[in-house]
């Protein structure tokens, strides 16, 4: 037993780890029958989008890279698959109080939440694999791999979604929201058209905005059932993730959302949660990146922004990390979202 409680940001990472682990273990065999290609192909293009996207912090690319390289043998059957994710056993075998509420073992969709969000901003901050193509950044721990599109990434997610995930309600409310285009704009935001080379900065945001949408809707709609069960307050607000309190910035005047700044706190709350330091000059060093990018696009030269911009960037974004001491208030309000109260009793740790 731990002497210490573990950091908002030990929990955040734990707790998707150990669903990603949890996930593959329930979802990918479902009888005793090796994996058809159909279940072999999302597998590995699920394990793919991962390897582009995760944090080198949760320390599951080892775990993914083994996988994909042995996805032969490990689609023979169950026990293959077993003695592969064996051999990189979890810090954590139990979900955070965050998600288990005391019930010790529970916790499985609330992580996967906590992954999603994960994947999908880390998605973005490397471009879909882009920024493993040119070494723009270090923290990467790959120098290639593949690359996948914003709706390529969420068809991929989808899939994941319906042939492994075993909640048969979950799982439906999901695909029904997802394929219906009209849903959150999904089909306007990530064009299936769209071209890897024609993605502008802006929209690989749509992806982890969209599931961002999406979750704040299923928390919605779990505060009305549990209102209706229970005779408690039906005020779908309650399950709106972030609130005015915990980001004031997120808001315009008119109450509306405002989405580059939510952005940024998804960043900080998913994506930087270890350190917000690194998160303002990794933030410089990105803008800085895509100046450069919008000046060589538009001058056909190799960068017109100078050494003096750069600092500017640098010395503009090093202002403001006082929000560092808002970090762990973020996650902690991020923890609860994630582990909205459920629809049903008797479904502990699942959400509708």
């Amino acid at each position: 037993k731990r002497a210490f409680k573990p950091k908002p940001e030990e929990d955040l990472y734990g707790d998707a780890a150990l669903s990603f682990v949890t996930g593959l273990k329930l979802g990918v065999y479902t009888d005793g029958r090796p994996l058809d290609q159909k279940r072999q192909g999302a597998l590995v293009d699920w394990l793919e989008l991962l390897s582009i996207s995760l944090p080198p912090e949760l320390g599951l690319h080892a775990l993914i890279d083994d996988l994909l390289n042995n996805m032969s043998y490990v689609s023979q059957g169950r026990d293959k698959l077993y003695e592969q994710l064996d051999k990189y056993p979890l810090a954590n075998k139990y979900w955070s109080d965050s998600c288990s509420k005391g019930r010790r073992g529970q916790g499985q969709n609330c992580g996967l939440w906590k992954l999603l969000h994960i994947v999908t901003i880390g998605f973005a901050e490397h471009r879909g694999g882009l920024e493993q193509q040119d070494g723009s950044y270090v923290d990467v721990p790959m120098t290639s791999g593949p690359t996948f599109t914003p709706n390529e990434g969420a068809a991929i997610i989808r899939e994941y979604i319906a042939l492994f995930f075993g909640c048969d309600v979950c799982k439906n409310n999901f695909l029904s929201k997802y394929d219906d285009c009209v849903s959150f704009g999904r089909c306007d935001r990530m064009p299936v058209d769209a071209r890897i080379d024609d993605v502008e900065d802006e929209d690989w945001k749509e992806l982890p905005l969209w599931l961002w949408e999406f979750h704040n809707h299923i928390s919605a709609r779990i505060v009305q059932v549990k209102a209706k069960r229970d005779g408690g307050r039906d005020d779908e607000v309650i399950g709106i993730w972030p609130n005015a309190e915990t980001c004031f910035s997120c808001y315009n005047i008119d109450g509306s959302w405002n989405m580059e700044e939510l952005y940024a706190f998804l960043e900080t709350a998913f994506w930087y949660a270890s350190s917000s330091s690194d998160f303002k000059l990794d933030r410089a060093l990105k803008d800085f990146d895509k100046a450069q990018r919008m000046s060589s696009s538009s001058t056909g030269t190799g960068g017109g922004v100078g050494v003096f911009t750069f600092f500017a960037w640098v010395g503009v974004i090093a202002a403001g990390f006082y929000a560092s001491k808002r970090k762990n208030v973020w996650l902690a309000d991020m923890q609860k979202h994630t582990s909205m109260p459920i629809a049903r009793k008797g479904a502990a740790g699942k959400k509708a």
